[in-house]
């Protein structure tokens, strides 16, 4: 439907243009046949004057009527082909010569009979064109109208690919807002690419998204009181502004709730954050710490600017687990000492600790706890393979390599260059093999590239614009309901508090936090992005729960078998049941029941991680721990940042709270996530034929006795049909390599071993897009021999003039 429609609006005039010619030629010769015998340049002549028509010039003898009266009706063919010539006119001359015009004309139309479900982008930048494209890629039949000073010659031909409706004007200009009518859209989104102009635009455009609410709630006889300016009964923002700078995002977000300013009627967002997002699924950082036997996630990110700034945080937020150490990240800039200074200032308490600071000022350490560190480094003037400060962070003799590389300078060129050096460095073996990430902004659109895939390639592209877009909370509500429901499940278990509860929790409640305990709409800003964060965060728990689904590195969140739900609802119930006893016993002075069994070791595990986690999302946002046991959210002291064995009973039963409400929106009757059932094997070995239930297959693999051609058929065939088959539950294919791959320039079968890593790399290239396949290299490189300086080739002075002599 929506590629009829773009070829109707590419194609429309010159369709109808064809219509009036063959209707008018066929009219005529009719005419002519009626007027006397067809001549063989009668056809010629219908032509001619069908063009005729197109210049509005019709004139006819009496017999080119139906019944040859003078007054008689016209021939129907001719009928059609006339009306249409002016249609066809009309059109040409008013879209050519009088484009405002003809655009106005279509807005009109646009916002007069599509009062609602349009979509109104302000900047036609690269932001902007991501979100349309994003829209078109998934089949939106959304209208689409942007608006801008001017296009050129590429906006105009994308826009007429993806029927767009341009409108230039000045957009300071309060006449220009009126004219493209954003109170009757549904959504709209300004990026203008300076933040202070997108902050003025989206202020001038408020009032009037303001008043298209009012008005279709007043269509629909549903006024909400208490609603905040600028957000629908259900707390969504209809106006989103981009901003660039994350410093001015987060005073942005921190205004809005301690004053009431203007910059509050829109939703800012930056898609740099909506990359850290989701370079979190694609890195999988936990499971690739696990796939290479590491005690902890370390991350190495070279070049600090503000998308590294956003996916140090991310990474922190994701990167804990219960059988790993808290994570460790490095980090190389050209200019590092400036980086900590302006982290430091940022994140204070975090980068001194982020464990320890959960325990307060004066408690020891974490035990485990590496802190960030920070290292000058130019990657411009670097060998990757003999530099003295990656030696020191990846060489053979250190104990915690990197989990992966991380590439984010900020300039497209430099960092496929050095991760391109990299990646060379770890193919010859001075490098542990590991995931490469580079994150390319600035390089167009971001479509993805076709052809087979690289299977041993080490450099994964991430971070694109439409990308980013596809899975940001811009075209999806998703994660924005989700985290509505969390706020309600905690409502939920805070409705009955005890007539008298320890003094810790008591404190808690005061005329300051009452506000924390309402309703969405009234929920402070920097309260939902809390909620916001789990809701976001939800495909690691479940997955954790040992589940498996496809698409989890695309953070789609998966759908689980109402019996495996129910089950885990009710063991969660119970750890809540038996958090409000303890709580009731240690209310009345008795020793109470413990709130995790030991059945429930998984659920206490992940309750410590998700505690840890909101630990460090708090203090990253500038909570401490209260050093008077009240809680103040003015000075944001919060009571219940202190480790998970000290907090109280019903503190401890907080942190399943998003765990279950993500559980109960999963729960479906044809479910996506199946328990994980995980088959490991060498390659060498054949497969089972039954592999239905099974979720993940790790094939151990040594390129030094690799099986024959006809057993790698075998298995990529087995492979095959477990990864394509229709309603089955493979979601990942682990490659496991004990050394290293050489895969020759030529097609010669010299070496058997490269031949057939070709070979299983080829049968293993179509299969499914959505199939997660992972290649770990579990040998360690190899040590750098030591370089002698060359000896002066010049010749000594003495021997010289001794030469010299006759």
């Amino acid at each position: 439907m929506m590629s009829a429609l773009l070829l109707l609006r590419r194609y429309g005039l010159l369709l109808l243009a064809f219509t009036v010619i063959v209707t008018g030629v066929i009219g005529f010769t009719q005419v002519k046949r009626q007027c006397g015998p067809l001549a063989p340049n009668d056809f010629l002549d219908a032509l001619y004057r069908t063009f005729q028509t197109f210049g509005l010039n019709f004139d006819l003898a009496t017999c080119a009527t139906a019944d040859g009266m003078p007054n008689g009706p016209l021939n129907p063919w001719l009928q059609v082909s006339r009306y249409l010539a002016f249609l066809v006119a009309a059109w040409a001359v008013i879209s050519v010569f009088f484009r405002s015009t003809w655009n106005d004309l279509l807005l009109w139309l646009q916002t007069r009979f599509r009062s609602e479900n349009r979509l109104l982008l302000v900047g036609f930048g690269q932001i902007n064109r991501a979100v349309a494209l994003a829209l078109k890629q998934g089949c939106s039949t959304l209208p689409i109208t942007a608006v801008d000073r001017q296009f050129d010659a590429a906006d105009r031909r994308l826009a007429r690919d993806l029927g767009i409706r341009l409108i230039e004007a000045e957009l300071s200009d309060p006449l220009t807002i009126d004219r493209i009518r954003p109170d009757r859209a549904d959504r709209v989104i300004v990026a203008l690419g300076d933040d202070i102009r997108t902050i003025e635009v989206a202020s001038i455009i408020a009032p009037h998204v303001e008043r298209g609410i009012v008005m279709r709630e007043f269509k629909a006889s549903d006024r909400t009181e208490g609603r905040p300016a600028g957000q629908t009964a259900q707390g969504e923002w209809p106006l989103a502004a981009h901003i660039t700078d994350p410093a001015l995002l987060a005073n942005l977000t921190e205004a809005r709730d301690l004053a009431n300013r203007q910059e509050a009627s829109f939703q800012p967002f930056n898609l740099r954050v909506e990359a850290a997002c989701s370079f979190a699924y694609r890195a999988d950082l936990v499971q690739r710490a696990r796939d290479h036997g590491q005690e902890r996630v370390h991350l190495v990110i070279v070049g600090l600017g503000h998308q590294g700034e956003a996916i140090l945080i991310e990474t922190l937020l994701t990167s804990y687990a219960h059988d790993l150490k808290p994570p460790r990240i490095t980090v190389l800039d050209r200019n590092a000492a400036q980086v900590e200074a302006r982290l430091r200032a940022s994140y204070p308490r975090l980068m001194e600790n982020h464990v320890a600071a959960i325990q307060g000022h004066e408690s020891p350490a974490c035990e485990g706890w590496v802190p960030i560190t920070f290292h000058t480094l130019d990657v411009e003037l670097t060998d990757f393979t003999r530099d003295d400060l990656l030696l020191a962070i990846d060489g053979p003799e250190v104990a915690e390599g990197p989990t992966a590389w991380l590439f984010s300078c900020g300039d497209d060129c430099r960092n496929q260059a050095a991760a391109l050096q990299l990646e060379i460095a770890m193919q010859r073996r001075t490098r542990r093999a590991v995931p490469i990430f580079v994150r390319l902004w600035g390089a167009g659109l971001q479509m993805p590239l076709p052809g087979p895939r690289n299977l041993f390639g080490l450099i994964q592209y991430f971070g694109g614009a439409v990308e980013t877009v596809q899975h940001s909370p811009l075209l999806s509500d998703a994660h924005e309901v989700l985290a509505r429901a969390i706020h309600r499940a905690y409502q939920e278990v805070d409705k009955a508090p005890p007539a008298s509860s320890p003094p810790e929790e008591t404190a808690a409640v005061t005329p300051s936090t009452d506000r924390y305990r309402q309703d969405w709409l009234a929920l402070p800003e920097n309260m939902r992005a809390s909620n916001r964060r789990p809701a976001r965060h939800m495909g690691f728990k479940i997955r954790e729960l040992g589940f498996d689904w496809r698409d989890f590195r695309k953070g789609y969140h998966p759908t689980l078998a109402k019996d495996h739900v129910r089950d885990l609802r009710a063991r969660i119930a119970g750890v809540t049941d038996r958090a409000r006893a303890a709580r009731d016993a240690q209310e009345k002075g008795r020793p109470g029941p413990a709130v995790f069994t030991p059945q429930d070791d998984l659920l206490r595990c992940l309750a410590e991680v998700e505690h840890t986690v909101w630990s460090v999302e708090r203090i990253s946002n500038g909570w401490m721990p209260s050093p008077t046991g009240i809680r103040n959210n003015i000075y944001r002291h919060h009571i219940h940042l202190r480790p998970f064995a000290d907090l109280p009973p019903m503190a401890q039963g907080y942190d399943l709270v998003s765990l279950d409400a993500g559980l109960a929106r999963a729960s479906c009757r044809d479910p996506c996530a199946a328990p994980r059932n995980v088959l490991r094997q060498r390659l060498n070995d054949p497969l089972p034929h039954d592999l239905s239930t099974v979720t993940q297959v790790e094939l151990l693999i040594d390129p030094d006795t690799l099986p024959a051609e006809s057993h790698l058929d075998a298995s990529a065939r087995s492979i095959h049909a477990w990864a394509g088959k229709k309603g089955g539950t493979a979601t990942r294919l682990h490659l496991i390599l004990t050394g290293p791959v050489v895969l020759p320039a030529d097609r010669s079968r010299g070496h058997h071993e490269s031949l057939a890593i070709r070979l299983l790399s080829a049968a293993l290239a179509d299969l499914p897009s959505d199939l997660v396949i992972d290649v770990t290299r579990r040998y360690p490189p190899l040590p750098l021999p030591s370089l002698h300086l060359l000896p002066d080739p010049s010749p000594d002075p003495v021997s010289v003039d001794a030469a010299t002599v006759p």
